[in-house]
């Protein structure tokens, strides 16, 4: 994967398994997800490094949202197609930090 600038990503250095996350925000930078549970959380990506989340399982109903504090980056979410499509989500969205902050 190529960042915004078409300069290379680093992959994650810091691999979490077999984790369940349920309404919380969840970091994609730096972070490699393998077989975790994804439940109504916020997935929070600022385009430091590659996104890496393998065999994730995510309950029927779930809702899952992106921030970012680059809206580029919540468009390349979104035209990647992560997680929407996904037979038990029900909703996806994307948010900017500006509006997630006090």
């Amino acid at each position: 994967m190529t960042s915004l600038n078409s300069a290379p990503l680093n992959p994650p250095s810091i691999r979490v398994i077999d984790e369940t996350f349920r309404n919380q925000t969840v970091r994609l930078d730096d972070y490699e997800y393998v077989n975790c549970v994804f439940e109504n959380i916020t997935f929070r990506y600022d385009g430091k490094t590659e996104i890496s989340v393998l065999n994730a399982k995510v309950p029927p109903n779930t809702k899952i949202a992106f921030c970012s504090g680059a809206p580029a980056i919540e468009q390349i979410i979104v035209a990647l197609g992560v997680f929407s499509g996904h037979p038990r989500v029900t909703d996806v969205r994307t948010f900017s930090i500006p509006d997630v902050m006090p």
